[in-house]
C-alpha cells in the first residue's frame, strides 16, 4: 500500500510544479503567432442584382466601382433628366398644336350656315333684350371675354386674360376686322342697339374713345368739384373733356400742341387750355396747372397721347393723394423715368386702363343721346377718306414715331 501511494504521489505533480508550468506556458504563448481568422468571402455587387438584370451586370459593376463610378452614374442621371425634359417639351408643343387645330376646326364649325351674313339662330334681341332685326345698327365691344376665368366671374370682363381680339384670315375662313363688308361677332359677346337719332359719324367713337374714357373715370371715382387735367385733345381727349364736364368737374384743363384741337376741347367743356407753344417747357406747364388750381394740383390727371414724356410730366401735376390715369400707351417699349419716392411721398394713385366692362357701352350710348347738340363731338371726325384712298388715310393719321403727333383727331373711311 505504501509503495502504491508513493508511486501515486510521484506521478501527480505538486502545486509548485503546476504553477511553474503555467507561467512557462504564458511566457511561451507570447512568441507563438496566432492564426488569422479566415477572410469573409467578397460578394460582388453584381452578384446582388436580380437575375432579370444579368445583361446589365457589367454596366452596374462599373457604375458602383468607387468614386469614378458614382460620378459616372450622376452624369448619366443628369443626361437622362435632360432627355426627359426635352421629351416633355416636345409633348407640350405637340399638344399646343393639336389644341390650336381643334380650336380652328371648332371656329369653322361655328361658322357653318346657309346665308353669308345675318342674325344667329334664336337671336331676336340685343344684350338688354331690346328687339333686334336685320338692318338695325348696333354698337359692340371689339374684344371678346371668355366668361369662364377668374376675372370674368368677378364681373371684370375688360380684364379677361383670355379675351380674344381679331383673328387673322389665315386662321379663320372669314374676315372679322375693319374695312370689310361683314364683321363676325363671336359668342360670347355684348351688343346694343343704336337709336335712330345717332348717326354713323357720331356712333363711330362710342365703342373706343368714349367707352374707354368713361371706364377710366369710373375707376378714378371723380367727385363733384374736382379739378381735372387732360393730356391730349385728340379723339380720346375731346370725349374725356365732355365726360368730365357732365360729371361736375370744376376745372377742366386740356393740354395739347395743336390749336384746332384745343378750340374743339373748349367747345366740349374745357375751362382752360395749355398750348405747347405758349408753355414750351415741362416746368412752365406744371406751374400753370398749379396756378390754375390755387397751388393744390389736379385731383385727376388723365394721359391720352401715348408719349412717355407726358407721364413723367403729368404725375407732377397731381395734388397730394391725387389720381393719375394712364390710357394712351398701347405700344410696347414705352419707357419712362419716374422717381417712385415722389409718387410715394405724394401718395399718387396710379391706374393703368385698357378696355372696359360691357355695361359701359349702353351708358356711352345714353351719354351721346343725352348730349346731342350740346357738345360738337361729331367734329372729332376731322378727316374722311374714300376706301380707295385708305393707304393715304393711314399715313395721315399715323402718330407713332413722330414728335408732333398727328393732325388727325379721328378719321373715317367711307365705302
Amino acid at each position: 500500500v505504501k509503495e502504491i501511494r508513493g508511486a501515486s504521489r510521484a506521478a501527480t505533480p505538486s502545486k509548485a510544479q503546476k504553477l511553474t508550468e503555467k507561467k512557462t506556458r504564458i511566457k511561451a504563448s507570447k512568441f507563438i503567432p496566432r492564426a488569422k481568422p479566415a477572410p469573409k468571402p467578397k460578394v460582388s455587387p453584381v452578384a446582388m442584382l436580380p437575375p432579370a438584370q444579368e445583361e446589365n451586370q457589367s454596366i452596374f459593376s462599373g457604375l458602383l466601382n468607387g468614386l469614378k463610378g458614382i460620378a459616372s452614374l450622376l452624369k448619366n442621371i443628369s443626361a437622362l433628366l435632360g432627355i426627359q425634359f426635352i421629351f416633355k417639351k416636345a409633348l407640350a408643343a405637340r399638344k399646343r398644336r393639336a389644341d390650336a387645330l381643334a380650336l380652328k376646326r371648332e371656329r369653322e364649325k361655328g361658322l357653318e350656315c346657309d346665308d353669308p351674313a345675318g342674325l344667329g339662330k334664336n337671336i331676336t334681341t340685343d344684350s338688354l333684350r331690346n328687339p333686334l332685326k336685320e338692318g338695325d345698327r348696333v354698337v359692340f365691344s371689339y374684344f371678346f371675354p371668355c366668361m369662364r376665368c377668374y376675372n370674368c366671374i368677378r364681373g371684370e370682363m375688360g380684364a379677361c386674360k383670355f379675351r380674344m381680339g381679331r383673328i387673322p384670315v389665315n386662321e379663320w375662313p372669314v374676315c372679322n376686322g375693319g374695312f370689310a363688308q361683314y364683321y363676325y361677332l363671336r359668342s360670347p359677346q355684348f351688343l346694343f342697339k343704336l337709336p335712330d337719332e345717332i348717326d354713323d359719324a357720331t356712333a363711330a367713337p362710342i365703342n373706343c374713345a368714349l367707352a374707354q374714357v368713361m371706364e377710366a373715370f369710373h375707376i378714378a371715382k371723380p367727385r363733384f368739384g374736382d379739378n381735372v387735367v387732360i393730356q391730349g385733345a385728340g379723339g380720346l381727349g375731346v370725349n374725356a373733356t365732355a365726360v368730365a364736364a357732365e360729371m361736375g368737374a370744376n376745372k377742366i384743363i386740356v393740354i395739347d400742341g395743336q390749336k384746332p384741337r384745343l378750340d374743339l376741347a373748349k367747345q366740349c367743356g374745357a375751362t382752360d387750355i395749355i398750348t405747347l407753344t405758349d408753355y414750351p417747357t415741362v416746368e412752365a406747364r406744371v406751374d400753370r396747372v398749379m396756378e390754375l388750381t390755387n397751388g393744390i394740383g389736379a385731383d385727376i390727371v388723365i394721359e391720352l397721347v401715348g408719349f412717355p414724356a407726358a407721364v413723367e410730366e403729368g404725375v407732377q401735376m397731381c395734388r397730394m393723394r391725387g389720381t393719375y390715369l394712364e390710357v394712351g400707351h398701347i405700344s410696347p417699349n414705352s419707357m419712362v423715368s419716374l422717381d417712385v419716392q415722389k409718387l410715394v411721398a405724394n401718395q399718387i394713385r396710379f391706374h393703368a386702363i385698357q378696355h372696359y366692362d360691357p355695361w359701359i357701352l349702353p351708358n356711352a350710348v345714353n351719354f351721346v343721346q343725352k348730349t346731342l347738340g350740346k357738345y360738337p363731338l361729331t367734329d372729332v371726325i376731322s378727316h374722311k377718306f374714300p376706301i380707295e384712298d385708305i393707304e393715304n388715310a393711314f399715313r395721315t393719321a399715323e402718330w407713332l414715331g413722330t414728335d408732333k403727333g398727328s393732325v388727325v383727331t379721328r378719321a373715317i373711311v367711307t365705302p
